[in-house]
């Protein structure tokens, strides 16, 4: 990846957009489920710990539950699917989301 460094600063700043992250659906599986399982388990809010979502990469029926929720409690369109918006969303720090 390109990059500038500002002198006289520890900054970098990148030249080029961050890789776009994937469209997941339920029925597919990957490392890109697993860390979508990993961040919805840091969601706090969503559910209690014995109610997290195994991290076994497969993007099953409870997984989307877990999605249509995040999507009614933030205002996004529930389809279950995560796209750039519920992306978004997920990437925010706790308690900023």
């Amino acid at each position: 990846m390109d990059s500038t460094v500002v002198a006289g600063s520890t900054n970098t700043i990148f030249t080029q957009p961050a890789p776009a992250l994937p469209l997941l659906e339920k029925g597919q599986a990957g490392d890109a489920i697993r860390v979508l399982q990993w961040i919805l388990n840091s969601k706090k809010f969503l559910f209690q710990p014995e109610e997290y979502l195994d991290i076994d990469g497969v993007f099953g029926t409870r997984t989307e539950n877990v999605i249509r929720y995040f999507q009614s409690v933030t205002n996004l369109p529930i389809d279950g699917i995560v796209g750039p918006d519920t992306w978004a969303l997920l990437s925010l720090p706790e308690g900023l989301d």
